[in-house]
């Protein structure tokens, strides 16, 4: 997950800021890392669940409750970027 971010989200975030400039692409950067916050979150539930013998379907339902709880606390979260960076970080390593 954290090797994708520069393959997907750099060249994308390049285009941004080369039309819509500096203040667009970071919130659109910002942006990719915090949905990569709650897809991490995701995986995290699944995982414990699914250790712990639990089916398929309640795997995947508590991760989209774990994925909802994240994604609403994220929602208006304000942030410099190198914070939220290594906030990011620290979760994936």
């Amino acid at each position: 997950m954290a090797g994708g971010i520069p393959f997907t989200s750099g060249p994308i975030t390049l285009f941004l800021y080369l039309d819509h400039g500096t203040a667009f692409a970071t919130n659109a950067a910002l942006g990719s890392m915090l949905g990569n916050l709650r897809t991490i979150a995701w995986l995290l539930a699944y995982v414990a669940l699914a250790r712990r013998g639990l089916g398929l379907l309640p795997c995947v339902l508590a991760g989209l409750i774990v994925f909802v709880i994240v994604a609403s606390a994220v929602r208006e979260l304000t942030t410099e970027p190198l914070p939220l960076y290594s906030r990011w970080w620290s979760c994936c390593c």
